[in-house]
């Protein structure tokens, strides 16, 4: 990096530029050609510049990297406690592994108790799995479904 910092202004970098150039010993650089500075990648992290147009143009420039299935997602809004249907979202885990689940508990919302969401790139599997739920939760516990 600090090589890069020299190479784009003709001069060392200063003690600030330095630091800025300090980046994980495992991170991965990734050069999407149209700006002097890399992409850093760390694991599945990728870190952008914090300029809103430079962070728009490097993003632009590698966006085929980010391209895949989308992820489909669905709410249930539920007037049971959580502690109420744990047990049913962990049978509903055990049928459906690949489901990503989430569930939040509300405290002073009017309607309802507790938000799910229900998350997969597989739309039939993810409609399987959101009636499934729907079976094994009381009807009168549901307060919507997105």
């Amino acid at each position: 990096m600090i090589e890069r910092i020299e190479r784009a202004q003709g001069k060392p970098p200063n003690e600030s530029q330095r630091k800025m150039a300090m980046i994980p010993a495992d991170a991965v650089l990734i050069d999407s050609g149209d700006l002097w500075f890399p992409i850093v990648v760390v694991e599945n992290v990728h870190i952008f510049p914090g300029i809103p147009e430079l962070l728009q143009k490097k993003f632009k420039s590698m966006r085929d990297r980010f391209r895949g299935i989308p992820f489909q997602l669905r709410r249930v809004y539920v007037t049971s406690r959580e502690s109420e249907i744990a047990h049913s979202l962990n049978e509903l885990l055990g049928e459906f592994p690949q489901l990503m689940l989430g569930s939040y508990p509300r405290i002073g919302e009017e309607h309802y108790n507790v938000l799910l969401t229900l998350e997969s790139r597989d739309e039939a599997y993810l409609e399987r799995a959101i009636a499934s739920l729907l079976e094994r939760l009381p009807s009168d516990g549901i307060y919507k479904v997105e």
